[in-house]
């Protein structure tokens, strides 16, 4: 149990200690617990891979020309699960 030393002290510690605040500083916290990509909703790429995906990703939409919006979505992460 914590003495009433330690609450105060970590009381006052707290009140220094907001978390990120910049766009920056937000956009990278929120990759914290991020271990692999295969199930999450973000694609990891190596920052070499990430124009030649890009472009990957333009070719494979213009090919596919999705003409109803709900299709869209559909052959975007298809795309992606193609590509990677």
């Amino acid at each position: 149990m914590a003495t009433d030393e330690q609450i105060k002290a970590n009381q006052q510690n707290s009140k220094l200690s907001s978390g990120p605040r910049s766009d920056a500083g937000l956009k990278s916290s929120s990759k914290n617990a991020q271990k692999h990509g295969f199930t999450g909703h973000t694609l990891l790429l190596p920052p070499e891979e990430e124009e030649p995906f890009r472009e990957f990703k333009a070719k494979h939409l213009a090919e596919l020309a999705p003409q109803a919006s709900t299709k869209k979505p559909l052959l975007t992460k298809s795309s992606t699960i193609v590509g990677a």
